[in-house]
């Protein structure tokens, strides 16, 4: 990929900096304008939301390794996977942090650490799989490897959905339960 004077640990370094831009974005402006319009955007919602943009993400990622494997070398400006790292840590911000919220305020006051690390034990799970595909995480397997992670995102965000969705209740800001945990056929 040609550089342009860009530094090779610049792009990494644009999913915390998305972050920082889209939590208050998504708490101070995004959230509240759903709410005044009426439009319940609940914490299922928001995680399968995250689901979404980490597939479109992975999807956005194949394609553009595709392209760049079917290039020649230093023609594709490194910017261009900025988009990939962007959408990713949009769904970090509708997953990560509505799964802490619920970790926080579904769990009774004496095990809030315990769920809150159960939650973060699940993140964990996650890094080792992805140390798990470091073998495919490789030339040329990148196209197939970026492609099977969006589709098992995907599959598995509407797994989530599928499985939380009959199960959630609607609330009001004073309501305590948000989701009812029970799995319906």
């Amino acid at each position: 990929m040609a550089l342009h004077g860009t530094p090779n640990d610049l792009l990494q370094n644009l999913d915390p900096i998305a972050l920082c831009f889209f939590i208050p974005m998504l708490d101070l402006i995004v959230y509240p304008l759903l709410r005044k319009y009426k439009i319940d955007f609940d914490p299922v919602t928001r995680i399968f939301m995250g689901f979404m943009f980490a597939s479109i993400s992975m999807a956005y990622a194949c394609v553009l390794q595709h392209y760049i494997y079917n290039s020649p070398p230093n023609s594709i400006h490194v910017w261009i996977q900025a988009p990939a790292y962007v959408l990713v840590a949009l769904s970090e911000a509708f997953v990560i942090i509505t799964g802490l919220e619920l970790a926080f305020t579904q769990a009774p006051k004496n095990l809030r650490s315990v769920i809150s690390a159960l939650f973060w034990l699940t993140i964990a799970v996650a890094a080792a799989i992805c140390t798990a595909l470091g073998p495919v995480s490789q030339d040329p397997y990148l196209v197939w490897m970026y492609g099977a992670v969006g589709i098992a995102g995907f599959i598995a965000g509407w797994a989530f959905y599928a499985c939380f969705y009959k199960g959630r209740k609607k609330r009001s800001l004073g309501d305590e339960i948000i989701i009812d945990g029970t799995v319906t056929n």
